[in-house]
């Protein structure tokens, strides 16, 4: 792993964090798993190797916390039971299927000790003295327990609405085809306007609102000539799980875009965040021609 200050690895571990809370709402929760237990395994491995370089950062919910963790590097992150223990999903769902069976509506029936002796307890029925005599309606159903529903997990904080990932991109990753983007006034403004056609062909998206982060006036002004419903930063904001215009409460976007140049390429990075548990950003090649600024994505991209 490349070396890492305290804040690359805090802002790595919160990511993580996040990744690694869906990951376990999904499959706990609603039985929906979107990676495998190998790919499970691998994400909590690399959420340990800045938790290796700094461990006071070691968040509360941290797996490296949890029961099981240690059986888990035993089972060598191949997703798959190995002498004495297994995977970490394995371990974490053996521990919520005993917390479910603890919590059941079924009244428990529980031996005898073998403490009393039969004669001296059936001696007399009088009250203090032996056993009460049996209950002549053998039939009678005992009464269910209520038992109070748990408290519903809070949300996780919402992410930072700005990630610059930009250094991350490496300058000399393969590219594929390259598309021209039309009367962009520079790098920043093509790279807004591909990531904006990007979710906006997403049928989820088509109809939100996007609220530009860190991007001045005339280019917020540039976009709203080529797209409807493009606001500033500040037009949107955080209420409860997701993002939301503030004029009208409706769901919205955030779509950032990082661009770091020298001379007539660039090597950039652009995104969307939309909820607690829900940003993603892509890696992506730009070069100057004649024809104005083209754009190649990369093979590479970070979800939340």
């Amino acid at each position: 792993m490349k070396s890492l200050s305290e804040a690359e690895a805090a802002n790595e571990l919160m990511r993580f964090a996040k990744a690694i809370a869906k990951h376990d709402r999904l499959y706990h929760a609603e039985d929906d798993p979107e990676i495998s237990d190998q790919g499970y395994d691998a994400l909590v491995r690399r959420n340990a190797e800045p938790e290796a370089l700094f461990p006071h950062l070691i968040r509360e919910g941290s797996p490296s916390k949890k029961v099981g963790h240690g059986d888990y590097q035993r089972g060598k992150g191949t997703g798959r039971p190995a002498a004495g223990g297994g995977s970490m999903r394995a371990v974490l769902a053996i521990a919520v299927m005993a917390a479910l069976t603890a919590c059941s509506n079924e009244p428990e029936t529980l031996p005898v000790p073998d403490l009393i002796d039969p004669p001296r307890a059936q001696a007399s029925s009088a009250p203090g003295r032996g056993l009460p005599p049996p209950k002549e309606d053998a039939d009678e159903t005992p009464p269910e327990r209520d038992i109070a529903p748990l408290p519903p997990i809070p949300p996780p904080p919402p992410p930072e609405v700005f990630m610059d990932r930009v250094d991350a991109v490496p300058q000399d990753a393969p590219a594929g085809d390259e598309v021209l983007i039309e009367n962009a006034n520079g790098p920043r403004e093509a790279l807004f306007i591909h990531v904006v056609q990007k979710f906006r062909s997403q049928e989820q998206f088509e109809q939100r609102p996007i609220c530009m982060t860190q991007a001045h006036s005339d280019l917020v002004e540039a976009l709203s000539g080529r797209f409807p419903d493009i606001y500033a930063e500040g037009e949107c904001h955080w209420e409860g799980p997701g993002v939301v215009l503030t004029e009208t409460g409706e769901a919205a976007i955030f779509v950032h875009a990082n661009v770091a140049c020298g001379g007539k390429a660039c090597h950039a990075e652009g995104g969307a965040t939309y909820g607690n548990l829900g940003a993603e950003g892509y890696g992506y090649r730009l070069r100057l021609t004649p024809e104005g600024w083209t754009m190649a994505e990369l093979g590479i991209m970070w979800i939340s």
